[in-house]
């Protein structure tokens, strides 16, 4: 079992520039792509405003990382754009097999994901056209 925690980028900025809808249809742009790249004995949940989680049932950390992978090509070439560019996320993965609990595989996956927002935030911040 795999845990993947994925933050929508830009969805704060969505909400504070553009109202409440554009956010929406962000969100729903991007639960549309999940729903569509799981497969039926996984489990998806929306759980923070602009984060969802999936439970990645019989499945290990380097096929995870394929579906990541997959997922986040699926989001940008099938989302409208958004601030010019297509819609994407920042994707942490954790593997039951690599801890003690599944709730300790959940936090280890989030604190992966936010240190590829960071990681992002670095390279945005050196160049900002990127």
């Amino acid at each position: 079992l795999v845990v993947a925690v994925l933050d929508l980028d830009g969805l704060r900025d969505a909400n504070s520039r553009h109202g409440a809808e554009a956010g929406t249809e962000m969100l729903r742009q991007c639960a549309d792509a999940l729903v569509r790249s799981v497969r039926a004995v996984d489990d998806l949940a929306r759980t923070w405003p602009d984060e969802f989680s999936v439970l990645l049932h019989a499945t290990d950390a380097r096929s995870a990382t394929a579906w990541a992978r997959r997922f986040e090509e699926a989001l940008e070439s099938s989302t409208t754009v958004h601030r010019g560019r297509p819609l994407s996320c920042a994707i942490g993965i954790a593997d039951t097999m690599e801890t003690p609990s599944l709730l300790e595989a959940a936090v280890r996956a989030r604190k992966r994901m936010e240190v590829v927002q960071a990681l992002r935030k670095q390279r945005r911040n050196r160049d900002p056209g990127a």
